[in-house]
């Protein structure tokens, strides 16, 4: 059972040296491709996810500016001084009830509901201006976007993969390179454990 264990690790380095040997056969011409493969990753820096993040912000953003006549003209509905707003048109009907000194359940009811009206159009017309400042409307954020995603898109090209894979492809060259540039020393390591396990094999059939 020792021999055949010993036999078996043998075998194992062996193939693993044997593969090792084999590809380090174009090791000047893999490196040269690869660190240049590398390179033109690193200056792009791409980020985990980067491709689809930024697609889905391009799609929000080109969805937004298609709309962006729509939020205007709510915004102008709920607030333009020029012609009655819908917030200032409750106020001022909510004051004109405020002169009417009757107690009556009624009257009473549509006061509270304008009052509560006019909460809910100021929180409105905070929430649309809040959102249409995080949007550019200009089209300055959607051209930036669209540009990366086309040079993410062209540089997926070069390398046959798709875009959501350039940053593993990055850290896959990357432990490429450093294992063919490591490859003399595991061949060296590979070679002295088979010397050694080829001692223990005749030690063993000794005994």
């Amino acid at each position: 059972e020792e021999i055949e264990a010993l036999v078996s690790h043998w075998k194992k380095i062996n193939h693993e040296l044997q593969a090792l040997s084999q590809r380090m056969q174009n090791k000047n011409s893999d490196l040269a491709l690869w660190q240049y493969q590398l390179e033109e990753l690193t200056a792009l820096q791409v980020e985990k996810n980067e491709y689809d993040t930024l697609f889905s912000q391009f799609q929000q953003l080109h969805h937004s500016k298609q709309f962006a006549g729509s939020l205007h003209e709510a915004l102008n509905l709920l607030t333009h001084d020029e012609n009655p707003a819908a917030n200032i048109l409750a106020q001022q009907a909510l004051q004109h009830l405020n002169h009417i000194q009757i107690q009556n359940k009624k009257l009473d009811d549509a006061r509270e509901i304008l009052r509560t009206a006019t909460i809910h159009l100021d929180e409105a017309v905070d929430s649309l201006q809040q959102y249409c400042a995080n949007i550019d409307l200009d089209g300055n954020q959607l051209a930036t976007l669209e540009s990366r995603l086309a040079l993410l898109q062209d540089t997926a090209r070069k390398h046959h993969v798709d875009p959501t894979q350039l940053f593993d492809v990055t850290q896959s060259l990357q432990q490429k390179i450093n294992e063919l540039t490591t490859a003399d020393e595991k061949i060296s390591e590979f070679d002295a454990q088979k010397k050694l396990i080829e001692k223990n094999i005749k030690h063993a059939q000794k005994n």
